[in-house]
């Protein structure tokens, strides 16, 4: 991406979003045979190069011209091989380049970025250019760094630097030149303008064709030294290539290359750097020195996007800015909101700007966006303040509902403000649920089933040692954890329906995952050794490979948006930095015991962590979290990935939480970042879980099609679904699935589905499970009511719900399915019911509002909870629940 314009002939400031959203579609198409020439002339068209440690990108961002690269798949040389740009002032046409790191949610593969600058031992580079006599153009280098990890949604603010070693025609860097400055054996224009971010620029007083060992961190360190850029922020990316306004063919890259070398995180027990943004100076504005436009780009029954643009209509810079309003309606509540932070008391808003945007040029904007709630209608304000002065605007309430709304960002030219993609109101909360370890007990008399088994035959002999298996369900049975199955057969004990204690008994004969959900949970009651030695016990017994699932459960600031089970370890009390060495370090080195690399070891990574980046940013404790949420979970899973018998599944919340589009596309986003950055890039994993401890039904069998119309409305614009496609885990899994292999994964990539909850037999909430599509369609509503199997009041309902337990644990049930899995064992609260009890083995445990009987959904207050009275804190016994999931279980349970 490049940064560029020219007015007047010089270079100005300008951004790049289509590209998010190119190379989702153009690096999804199937690689050619390493070696091959490939022409790309789609304007955002880009394809990875060197076996995915570069891709290179044609780039035509400011304008509709055509232009052609060829690009050497081997080394990632390209050529310009046709341009037809004549842009004679505004934006460069194009920024045809070569990238390695992460930036604007595409990632290389094994490029040691992103990384912290404070930890930046070198970064160097080789690259040589073919210039061209004519045309206006430059050869630049282009790098990215920011106070945060994430840059999946839009670049996150912070720096971008430019290093340009050639150019031709009447053109100069962004803003004014500043200092001379000698660096790398030559010396350089240093050139400043503030944006959205802090641009730099150094141009070289001397042009050149090639580099050989550029030192880019001298670069770095000199904006540093000026204030552009903080020590702790994180180096992203770095690109070369070609800003080009007039002409360009025949401009050639060759020998592109980055070296980055960065010292080891800090070592356990010592402060890791906190992001530390600039602190803006609001500027009051005065009169009517600002316009905001308020516009309501999605609606629906019960909520609405809403963007809103403020810009300023001064000479002067606003550096620093809040903005307030009344909401006319009372109803009107925001839910979540992005580009900025906010606090709502009544109908009053106010808004304060990101770390990234404070600053507002003269004539420029900003936007920020919000989810909202409301009932009866939907009135825009009437208006604004910016800095305690009246602002003029124009307050349009935007679209009504309409049969099909549009949320999927169409590629357009690029802004100057980092908008993050709009986010359609979710449920932000999955069940809180943390197992308490209970003291050794008897072990009831059982022999246990084999129920993670592949299609029957033959017994597949057991792989050599050390083998790392496609599929660790199939041919093994699963883990029955002794603590949780004698709960189950005390409460079958008691039970006086025999029918219903036969059941009960049949339960505890299956696999349940056992949850590390703090530092104490590794070595109390009956720990992870013990554990692991009843699984080598039961493998024993059967004389069949045992596969046990751990949840690992403790990441500082964990479940951020919901309180039932919010952790122990804090990111402002050293949390990261404790969860490496206390949690993650002592549970691989158990696992890497020699006497457990017989079994086969499934991890279920940081439940609800990073779907919570996706969604929850605007909650304080989720926007503290997000770098520790990102770094926690790549040390854990390269310290898990050195283990040969350990797999890797990375929890990604459930159909209803990020089925819309722009939550499903930005979790890709953000999950193949987070997984490229790690020490084996796409083969660090071994596929991702979705449902866990959630209740969302395995299929809608008798809704089938989001887009059937209803009374002239597609059923999922029905109030339960709210415009949301995918109404079942199996569609959502698999869809998942095929969009992760589209960026790059390998097809090898599994699913697993958490089915212990989520059958929906029996009756419950006033209805009983249809047995097919209901008769009537007087409204798409009362046809999806009659229809739906997932029979909550509220699809965001997750606290202690009355479900029933869903589909046995199984191996290879689907193609692309590895196994249903039971992670939440059946009749373990998700969080105490009523304020004010206190657990006494973890006091952190809070209570939430979802878990209350006599409450709303916080999600849509027409709608109570539909929680369970009289439930315990997460993860301890609930007997009333475990009753109802084993009578309203589908299929039914057989004895």
């Amino acid at each position: 991406m490049n940064a560029d314009k020219i007015r007047n002939g010089v270079a100005v400031f300008g951004a790049f979003f289509g590209l998010v959203l190119a190379t989702v579609l153009l690096l999804s198409r199937s690689q050619p045979a390493e070696g091959a020439i490939i022409q790309i002339c789609d304007k955002w068209g880009a394809t990875y190069v060197a076996g995915g440690a570069y891709w290179v990108q044609n780039n035509i961002w400011g304008a509709d011209t055509a232009q052609c690269i060829q690009v050497d798949d081997t080394n990632g040389n390209f050529t310009v091989v046709q341009s037809a740009h004549n842009n004679t002032g505004g934006t460069p046409a194009a920024y045809p380049s070569i990238v390695k790191g992460c930036h604007w949610g595409t990632c290389t593969q094994n490029s040691s970025l992103s990384v912290s600058v404070s930890q930046l031992n070198s970064v160097t580079s080789n690259w040589t250019i073919t210039p061209i006599s004519g045309g206006a153009w430059n050869a630049a280098y282009d790098i990215w760094l920011s106070p945060n990890l994430d840059t999946t949604n839009g670049y996150n603010g912070g720096a971008e630097i430019m290093i340009w070693l050639n150019w031709n025609g009447n053109i100069q860097p962004a803003g004014s030149r500043i200092a001379t400055v000698a660096i790398a054996g030559a010396t350089w224009e240093v050139w400043y303008a503030q944006m959205n971010w802090n641009y730099i620029a150094y141009r070289r007083t001397t042009p050149t064709n090639g580099v050989s060992n550029l030192d880019i961190l001298a670069f770095i360190n000199d904006a540093i030294s000026r204030g552009y850029v903080q020590q702790s922020w994180y180096l992203h990316a770095v690109e070369a290539g070609f800003e080009i306004w007039q002409g360009g063919t025949g401009l050639a890259s060759s020998g592109f290359s980055v070296t980055v070398n960065a010292a080891a995180p800090p070592s356990p027990g010592s402060p890791t750097p906190t992001p530390v943004a600039p602190t803006a100076t609001p500027t009051p504005s005065s009169g009517s020195a600002c316009q905001v436009a308020y516009t309501v780009t999605n609606q629906w029954p019960g909520g609405a996007t809403v963007n809103v643009t403020i810009t300023n209509t001064t000479s002067s810079p606003i550096n620093g800015w809040t903005l307030e309003w009344d909401f006319p309606n009372p109803s009107q509540q925001i839910t979540n909101l992005w580009n900025g932070s906010y606090s709502q008391t009544g109908q009053h808003v106010t808004v304060t700007n990101a770390a990234w945007n404070g600053t507002i040029p003269a004539g420029s904007s900003v936007t920020f966006g919000f989810n909202m709630s409301w009932s009866g209608s939907n009135p825009a304000p009437s208006s604004f303040t910016l800095n305690g002065q009246p602002c003029g605007g124009t307050a349009g309430g935007g679209p009504q509902p309409t049969p099909t709304p549009t949320r999927t960002p169409t590629p357009a030219a690029p802004t100057a403000t980092p908008t993050r993609t709009p986010t359609p109101v979710a449920p932000t909360a999955t069940p809180t649920r943390t197992p308490t370890p209970v003291a050794p007990t008897a072990t009831p008399t059982r022999t246990p089933t084999p129920t993670l088994t592949s299609t029957p035959g033959p017994t597949p002999t057991p792989p050599p040692s050390g083998t790392h298996l496609d599929n660790p369900f199939i041919g093994a049975i699963g883990y029955v954890n002794p603590d949780w199955a004698t709960n189950v057969i005390s409460q079958a004990n008691q039970t006086a329906d025999p029918t219903l204690a036969a059941q009960m008994r049949k339960v505890a004969t299956y696999s349940t995952a056992v949850w590390l959900d703090r530092i104490a949970a590794i070595t109390a009651g009956r720990g992870l050794r013990g554990h692991l030695d009843e699984a080598l016990r039961q493998m024993q017994q059967a004389g069949q490979p045992v596969v046990i699932t751990l949840v690992i459960y403790d990441l500082p600031n964990r479940d951020c948006s919901a309180a039932a089970s919010n952790g122990e370890l804090l990111v402002a009390q050293n949390g990261l930095a404790r969860y490496k060495a206390e949690f993650i370090d002592p549970i691989v080195a158990i696992l890497s015991d020699p006497r457990y690399a017989g079994l086969r070891i499934v991890t279920i990574i940081e439940p609800d962590s990073l779907p919570n980046l996706v969604t929850n940013l605007s909650i304080p404790a989720c926007a503290e979290a997000q770098n520790a949420y990102i770094e926690g979970i790549r040390y854990a899973v390269n310290r898990l990935r050195t283990i040969p018998n350990v797999y890797i599944y990375l929890d990604i919340a459930h159909s209803g939480w990020l089925g819309w589009d722009n939550n499903f596309n930005g979790a890709v986003n953000l999950y193949t970042q987070v997984v490229q950055g790690m020490d084996q890039g796409f083969n660090s994993i071994d596929g991702f879980i979705t449902n866990v401890a959630n209740y969302t039904p395995l299929e809608e069998p008798y809704l089938p099609d989001p887009n059937l119309t209803i009374a002239g409305q597609p059923v999922r614009s029905a109030s339960f679904y709210e415009w949301n496609p995918y109404f079942d885990e199996l569609d959502y899994a698999l869809a998942l699935r095929n969009a992760f292999i589209g960026r790059g994964f390998p097809s090898t990539i599994g699913m697993l589905i958490d089915t212990s909850r989520n059958g929906w037999g029996g009756c419950s909430y006033g209805r009983c499970r249809p047995t097919g599509p209901s008769s009537d369609t007087s409204s798409v509503n009362a046809y999806v009511d009659g229809s739906r199997v997932d029979r909550r009041y509220h699809r965001g309902n997750w606290c202690n719900q009355a479900g029933g337990i869903g589909e046995r644990p199984q191996a290879a049930p689907r193609s692309g399915i590895d196994a249903y899995v039971w992670v939440k064992p059946p009749g373990e609260s998700d969080g105490v019911s009523q304020p004010g009890i206190v657990d006494p083995d973890d006091p952190n445990k809070k209570f939430d509002p979802m878990c209350d009987p006599n409450g709303q959904s916080r999600y849509n207050s027409a709608y109570p909870t539909g929680a369970l009275p009289n439930a315990p804190h997460a993860g301890r016994w609930f007997p009333q629940q475990f009753e109802i999931l084993v009578r309203n279980a589908y299929p039914p349970i057989q004895p």
